[in-house]
């Protein structure tokens, strides 16, 4: 059997079609735990009605405390052998959980494709793709006969954070793999790396079945501001987890450990200029600053291809904090002005 879990929290406009794209696979061995995360809107009134009407829906209501803590929630009570989280405003294809293939090996975590939906128009226009692909803990054993580490460069498997439209083995989980609910800014992907990470097979599968909505509200997670704390602590979580992973998943030296690097480290030139643009005093932004910054880790893990961003780098890396402040208020007060 396979736990479903969604995190439910003011969705009540797209939760009926995410539960009954659910209650609809042709994958029948499955439970829906619904977690109802001190919604304030109807969705807490849907999720006790679809349970009432279908044994193989539970709905969990617990005060707010995030999507983090929601999901770990339902991790808890899952019942299955295997564990697939859908966001509550997506939805998925008939065919989703039957894709995953569930009893075809003995793999501990399986990772499907998916696509992009652009809710103001109603059209689809992205597509993350994955090819048919398994490989264990050696590095060894592939289907088609390629070497993995290729396989995961050519499917971004490490940079593609998303814990959706993934299928995780229960005990692969553990006690320890979990979200970490005290930041909330690249907290899923840092879950699906300490997953991959304890993973001895892993199975790529090529389905889009998995449908993601995209830009349906204006308080979604694209557009919230994170501390910077947050941002600064997510870049060192998950460069210290590509650091553990290298020897199995990428090739030290490369252009994907180059690009893996880069996203992560991101984090870290966010949280850098967040700092310049606070409201703080100069003093306390320059030392924050220097917090965050470190030249060679600079140096070392940021790869950018923009113009901006590599004369971002340069300013960072080689000129007083005076010119990384300045350079930040210009485009500010150019931004004000236009």
């Amino acid at each position: 059997m396979i736990s479903i879990i969604i995190p439910v929290y003011n969705v009540e406009k797209f939760l009926p079609q995410c539960i009954d794209s659910i209650l609809a696979q042709t994958y029948k061995d499955f439970e829906l735990i619904l977690v109802d995360d001190g919604s304030p809107d109807g969705s807490p009134a849907i999720c006790d009605s679809y349970a009432q009407r279908d044994e193989r829906v539970r709905v969990i209501h617990q005060k707010n405390a995030g999507v983090s803590a929601a999901r770990n929630n339902g991790i808890e009570h899952a019942k299955g052998e295997w564990i697939s989280f859908v966001d509550s405003d997506d939805w998925v294809e008939p065919s989703y959980i039957e894709d995953f293939h569930l009893d075809e090996d003995d793999a501990d975590m399986i990772v499907q494709g998916l696509e992009y939906y652009d809710n103001r128009n109603g059209q689809f226009f992205k597509q993350i793709k994955v090819n048919n692909c398994t490989c264990t803990k050696s590095c060894h054993s592939t289907i088609d006969g390629a070497d993995f580490k290729q396989k995961v460069a050519e499917n971004n498997l490490l940079g593609s954070g998303y814990p959706v439209a993934k299928a995780y083995r229960k005990s692969l989980l553990g006690d320890n793999v979990r979200f970490d609910t005290s930041i909330s800014f690249h907290e899923d992907h840092i879950f699906v790396l300490d997953a991959l990470m304890q993973a001895k097979k892993i199975r790529l599968v090529d389905s889009l079945a998995y449908k993601y909505r995209y830009y349906h509200t204006t308080s979604s997670l694209s557009t919230k501001r994170h501390p910077w704390e947050n941002m600064n602590r997510a870049g060192d979580e998950m460069l210290t987890r590509f650091a553990a992973m290298k020897d199995r998943f990428y090739v030290g030296g490369s252009d994907y450990e180059k690009r893996i690097l880069t996203f992560a480290y991101d984090c870290k030139m966010t949280a850098a200029s967040s700092i310049i643009l606070s409201d703080d005093k100069y003093s306390v932004k320059k030392s924050r600053f220097h917090q965050v910054i470190n030249n060679k880790q600079l140096a070392a893990c940021y790869f950018p291809l923009s113009t901006r961003s590599k004369l971002t780098k340069f300013i960072y890396q080689h000129l007083p904090f005076a010119c990384a402040y300045l350079y930040h208020k210009s485009i500010e007060f150019l931004k004000k002005i236009r």
